[in-house]
């Protein structure tokens, strides 16, 4: 446990040395025997409890509390003084904020009561002003999300067929032109800071059913469902607006559902199916999309986690896996996708290994309405 730390201020060194030989058991305890020399200190590391003596040459007391509080501010202040004027006081009060007053000379069983009461107000004071910043924090958030949702707007990415070189389905990537939040993740991570993922999810749901029927061809809209999604709302209802669009929608289960809140969400996820909605598992084979995810959800799409993508063709090891879980997820009537691909050699290999689908940079960027895809040419022949 770390001890309270003290700064004593005493231009009569005989007296610091009593201080200090009663207090150390309990305090970290610093002395300085001039006002000059405690700011010095308290430059160096503020600590919890100030005790000055009021009447010392070249600074008095008054003026280097004064002083300290300015550059101390979650400092508690206790004057010593031996002037019996009741001017002393006041000004100490009105200028440098004194928490106590001792006369002096005080008695050690005053002064050690006279800190831990000081102590335990310096705890209190810096509690009030954490959760009073916490709640400056929160409120200036609350205020950025609101801004950020006046001005949301829905990226899309396609999601490649190798086979066919087509469009298979699009993603639906949220955004905002708030500059506070300048991309998708930001604004995942502002929702979930205030609390908010429902509400923004919900209107994601709303915006992405507007999306719909300007799909081209037969592609589906593959649309996030956060792991709080799962519990609240009205997803998998008739009153959810994608509900009408259901045989087009795949409902993607984000990576920060564990198998567990999958379990839970159980019920839910049935009513999902039943209004004809398709399920997939984001990222798999990172953190909490494993197997058991995999065997909670029973998802008709799984995607691969990025880590597996990256330079795939260059490491046998990641090869292999992508491997096994191609032919696990066949087995399950899984179909797997390939995302995050950036490169033709990524591509190419990952088509070789068994992915028909892939999504990345390399076939296409999010943008607004449907991006085109464009895939790589296949390798020529030996």
């Amino acid at each position: 446990m770390v001890r309270p730390s003290i700064l004593l201020v005493d231009d009569e060194p005989a007296i610091l040395d009593g201080w200090v030989d009663l207090l150390r058991r309990t305090y970290h305890v610093r002395c300085a025997t001039s006002g000059a020399e405690a700011l010095v200190a308290l430059a160096a590391e503020p600590v919890d409890v100030l005790v000055a003596d009021e009447q010392m040459p070249g600074m008095n007391g008054i003026e280097l509390l004064r002083q300290a509080r300015v550059a101390s501010p979650g400092t508690v202040a206790i004057m010593v003084t031996g002037s019996a004027s009741p001017d002393i006081p006041m000004r100490a009060i009105n200028e440098a904020s004194v928490f106590r007053f001792l006369r002096k000379p005080c008695s050690g069983r005053d002064l050690a009561g006279c800190i831990a009461e000081a102590v335990a107000a310096q705890g209190g004071l810096t509690a009030a002003r954490e959760a009073q910043q916490r709640r400056r924090e929160h409120d200036e958030a609350s205020a950025l999300f609101e801004r950020a949702m006046a001005n949301l707007w829905l990226a899309t990415q396609p999601i490649g067929r190798a086979s066919v070189r087509a469009a298979f389905a699009y993603e639906v990537l949220v955004r905002s032109t708030e500059p506070g939040v300048p991309h998708g993740g930001a604004f995942i991570a502002l929702a979930e800071r205030v609390r908010r993922i429902p509400e923004l999810e919900q209107r994601i749901r709303t915006e992405a059913a507007k999306l719909v029927p300007q799909i081209p061809g037969d592609a589906c809209l593959f649309v996030n469902v956060h792991a709080l999604s799962l519990e609240v709302g009205d997803l998998g209802m008739p009153s959810c607006p994608l509900t009408a669009h259901a045989s087009r929608v795949v409902l993607e289960v984000t990576e920060n559902a564990s198998a567990e809140d999958i379990v839970r969400a159980g019920p839910r996820l049935a009513a999902c199916r039943a209004a004809g909605f398709r399920l997939a598992l984001d990222d798999l084979g990172a953190g909490a999309a494993g197997l058991g995810s995999v065997a909670a959800l029973q998802p008709n799409y799984a995607k691969l986690d990025q880590a597996l993508v990256r330079r795939v063709h260059e490491d046998d090891v990641r090869s292999r896996i992508v491997r096994g879980l191609v032919g696990l997820c066949r087995e399950l009537d899984i179909e797997l996708v390939a995302e995050g691909v950036e490169t033709d050699a990524e591509y190419r290999h990952l088509v070789s290994l068994g992915c028909d689908l892939v999504q990345g940079y390399r076939v296409a960027r999010p943008a607004a309405g449907f991006p085109l895809l464009e895939f790589p040419e296949p390798a020529a022949a030996a």
